[in-house]
Formats: structure tokens, C-alpha cells, sequence
């Protein structure tokens, strides 16, 4: 799915060599500069991979602190093993 076509002109073949559209794969058919894409294209890449990211993150932290604040070490210990994947510690 493409999300934004970028007004290049487009001179040259219009196929891209790929199973998926991507930034590179579609600018790089264009026959004008693509620098001034590149940065735009950076960012927006990096926010949409570093923003769930940082949520996951953040909820990870979330529940390490509410787990480390209950007092008994075995409702630690238990509350922990449900985050693992094994089940274990």
C-alpha cells in the first residue's frame, strides 16, 4: 500500500524490482535529485518504528515497578513468571 506518492518525475522504467513497494525502490526511478526526500523519509521511518517501541518499553517499566512493589518476595517471584516465556525464572 502506498501512502504517499512523492511528485517526482518519473523519466525512466516503471517498475519496481521488489515483492513491496519501498521509499529507495520508488525514488530511485525518479531522474530529478531525491536528496531532499531522503531526510523527510528518515524521519517519519523512525517514528513510526521508535514510537511502539518506546510505548513497549515504557509498559515493561510500568510493570517491573508495580511488580517490585509488592512486598512478598513469592508474589514477586510469581507475578514475574507470568511475563516470561517459559514460565519460569
Amino acid at each position: 500500500m502506498v501512502i504517499r506518492a512523492y511528485p517526482l518525475p518519473y523519466c525512466a522504467s516503471n517498475i519496481i524490482n521488489h515483492c513491496y513497494c519501498d521509499h529507495i525502490g520508488i525514488t530511485i526511478l525518479a531522474c530529478t535529485d531525491r536528496a531532499p526526500y531522503g531526510f523527510p523519509a528518515f524521519v517519519f521511518a523512525m517514528v513510526t518504528l521508535l514510537g511502539p517501541l518506546a510505548f513497549i518499553v515504557f509498559s515493561y517499566c510500568c510493570i517491573i515497578i508495580a511488580v517490585l512493589k509488592i512486598a512478598n518476595v513469592e508474589g514477586r517471584i510469581k507475578s514475574l513468571s507470568t511475563c516470561m516465556c517459559s514460565g519460569h525464572l
